[in-house]
């Protein structure tokens, strides 16, 4: 019983060796030192944000945060990435190196980061001048400012202000418009701000608020509102593309003036002896009477956008009249619309189609008083809206559905569709033809579309909305034949006879059913594969990934039907799963080859005679037919098998045999002739170290005071 027990012992040890070396790259590579590649910048003051770019960078290490230093002062961490750190230099910094330490250490090569002293604050010692109106330039002397302009950020009554030129000892700023009396501060990066030992006051000075009207013909007498002007006609000079302008009256705050002969658009220049400069914020716009060229389109709904081309419409809608009018018929007169001018250029007007009970008639423009111009074509409003036929009839949400029929705008916003009161979006339109999307929430009914300014329209069938099943999971996702499957999603349905499930065309007995969720008996001879679900006159559905379905667990044979420990033995059978062992009359055995018909294992030390079952994971017991025999090692050493966790050098291997000693230095292995080191020994198995040089050799197992086994050739690679 001693001995059973002792080499029981051995043979687990020998197993945990095996795990160890399987394990230690892994258990390396989870405990690298972090490396830094690189620090940006690499100088600064105190306060200064660092980014630190690296390796093996992680929150926590055992437990413990991962923490950067400089020098021996800890930084505060600010945002992190996988790659990439950020960090500010503490108070109280010095130069000195950049490390990060974790639980397992400090990373090894660490840039140096050099502390350098903080720029002096900036400095306001007077303003020149004091006191002034917007739009003049104004110095701030004093010190420590930066000679970069963009580096000074300088505001007046806390509102930003333009530098126009920086030395160390001044800058030149021009007062905005809209300026308030208020000191003038001046913030120079990170060294701090100043703030001007008196206020900057704000005088009235000139400036143009509006003039009307903005557009006309050279003659028109145009009126200019603003401030600082002069009472005295002479003291005001006007300009227009520095063509001089007559003033015929002024005020302090308004100028009368004639725009002259062979002018050009162009903003009017105000100049005030001794008062100031400025120009209006638009151009005044020379504008001659209007043409209309073309219609484009020449027919639309009400409410649709159309472009009337022609020449000299001007820049400014207010300017803009546009009518459309139908002609006398009989004892009733002509009908002048008035239509909604939506866009203009010199060339061209975006209006929009007026409503109305005409059919045909002209479009006509004035601008600015000038006019009217007529069109030469005529425009035709479109017929009254009509949904004539729809395909498909049916279809799931987001169908798109092709609605033909009459009166459509050509704007798809006009054009307003829905499916039993549920709008839908429309994503191409023509004169009598619409698409449009089944929404979300739609219920089978009538098409209806509602044309802008033009009516409505129903179709006279209803679209059926279909609502095709969806699998959103199902468990198990591994199971044996005659074992039930639970598949979840939506659009099942309630009624067993329209819905089918089936794996790679394989039915399945449908068990349970809900809306969302059935159950099915997986029968035998259905292989592993994709779950689907159809519902009759709705659609089908099919999972995302595969249900893993293994045959019913058996063992059909073994070969052979004796041996001792160490020998291999085969199993064949149907259904092996993974973390499956071997029990040789109740002694456990690890197998050392596996897959789900074979498994191949040696026969443990302590076996006796009798059964082999297979146990599965979760503690099924699975027996043979038919009985082990159990026989005594043959006298001397032997090699049966050879087990490769991989075959490079330094890689381990297991020697299967017999006659072996459980003490290490009792045997002695070669590769060849090149010596193996034997990590571990039991008296049936050998865990050796590949040797350094590669090629084909049987193992000579040579143990002490027993003898010499010889295995068969084994190819080490390179």
């Amino acid at each position: 019983m001693t001995k059973t027990l002792l080499r029981t012992s051995l043979a687990a040890l020998a197993a945990m060796f095996s795990l160890a070396a399987l394990l230690s790259p892994a258990l390396a590579s989870a405990q690298s030192l972090p490396v830094i590649e690189r620090i940006e910048p690499t100088a600064g003051p105190v306060g200064t944000s660092v980014t630190l770019v690296g390796r093996a960078m992680t929150d926590v290490v055992g437990g413990q945060p991962t923490q950067i230093f400089l020098g021996a002062l800890p930084c505060v961490i600010t945002e992190r990435t996988p790659n990439r750190w950020s960090f500010t230099i503490p108070a109280n910094a010095v130069t000195g190196s950049i490390s990060v330490r974790t639980a397992i250490g400090t990373s090894t090569s660490n840039p140096l980061f050099r502390v350098t002293a903080a720029p002096a604050a900036p400095i306001i010692e007077r303003l020149e001048p004091a006191a002034g109106a917007p739009g003049l330039e104004v110095v701030l002397r004093g010190q420590n400012f930066s000679p970069r302009v963009t580096d000074n950020v300088v505001t007046l009554a806390d509102r930003p202000v333009v530098v126009r030129t920086a030395t160390p000892f001044d800058l030149r700023v021009t007062i905005p418009d809209g300026a308030v009396t208020g000191v003038f501060k001046v913030r120079v990066g990170a060294a701090g701000e100043a703030t001007s030992p008196v206020p900057f006051t704000v005088m009235v000075g000139t400036g143009v608020a509006d003039f009307q009207p903005r557009l006309g013909p050279p003659t028109t007498r145009v009126v200019i509102t603003g401030t600082g002007f002069s009472p005295t006609n002479s003291q005001n000079r006007v300009f227009l593309n520095n063509l001089p302008v007559r003033v015929e009256h002024s005020t302090p705050t308004q100028l009368n003036v004639v725009i002259p002969a062979n002018a050009a658009t162009g903003p009017l220049l105000v100049d005030v002896r001794n008062g100031g400069r400025t120009q209006t914020p638009a151009p005044f716009v020379i504008q001659y009477p209007p043409t209309i060229t073309s219609i484009a389109p020449l027919a639309a709904p009400p409410g649709r956008q159309i472009t009337l081309n022609g020449t000299n419409f001007g820049t400014d809608v207010r300017a803009v009249d546009v009518r459309f009018v139908s002609p006398a018929v009989g004892a009733t007169p002509a009908i002048a619309q008035p239509a909604l001018v939506r866009a203009v250029t010199p060339t061209a007007l975006t209006i929009e189609v007026p409503a109305g009970p005409w059919l045909r008639g002209r479009f006509t423009v004035n601008v600015a008083g000038l006019g009217p111009a007529q069109s030469t074509d005529e425009f035709t409003r479109l017929a009254q809206v009509t949904v004539a036929d729809f395909q498909p009839r049916s279809g799931p949400v987001g169908t798109l559905v092709r609605l033909t029929g009459a009166g459509f705008s050509m704007t798809p916003a006009d054009n307003l569709v829905t499916l039993q009161g549920t709008r839908c979006e429309v994503t191409a339109v023509s004169a009598t033809e619409l698409t449009a999307r089944v929404p979300m929430a739609a219920q089978s009914g009538l098409f209806e579309v509602n044309v802008a300014n033009n009516g409505s329209a129903r179709a006279v069938a209803a679209f059926i909305v279909t609502r095709p099943p969806t699998i959103v999971g199902f468990s198990p996702a591994r199971l044996t034949v005659t074992q039930d499957v639970t598949v979840n999603g939506t659009g099942f349905g309630t009624t067993p006879s329209l819905v089918e499930v089936s794996v790679n065309g394989r039915p399945l007995q449908l068990l349970t059913l809900s809306d969302t969720q059935l159950t099915a008996k997986v029968p035998v001879g259905v292989a592993s594969g994709r779950i689907t679900v159809l519902v009759r006159m709705q659609g089908t559905a099919l999972a995302a990934t595969d249900l893993t379905i293994d045959p019913l667990l058996n063992i059909a044979s073994f070969t052979p039907q004796t041996g001792f420990p160490g020998t291999p033995v085969l199993i064949r059978g149907d259904g092996f799963l993974p973390g499956s062992v071997i029990l040789f009359n109740g002694t456990a055995a690890t197998p050392t080859a596996f897959s789900p018909t074979s498994i191949t294992v040696a026969v443990p030390a302590g076996a006796t005679t009798g059964a082999i079952s297979l146990r599965t994971a979760d503690g099924r017991i699975i027996p043979a037919v038919g009985t082990f025999t159990v026989t005594a090692p043959p006298s001397g050493v032997g090699v049966t098998g050879i087990e490769p966790v991989c075959t490079r050098p330094g890689c381990t291997v297991i020697l299967r045999g017999y006659g072996f000693s459980a003490r290490n230095n009792q045997n002695r292995v070669f590769f060849g002739t090149f010596p193996a080191r034997v990590m571990a020994s039991t008296p049936t198995a050998l865990t050796v170290a590949l040797p350094a040089q590669p090629g084909t050799n049987p193992f000579k197992v040579d143990v002490r005071n027993v003898g010499i086994g010889n295995s068969a050739p084994f190819t080490v690679t390179p």
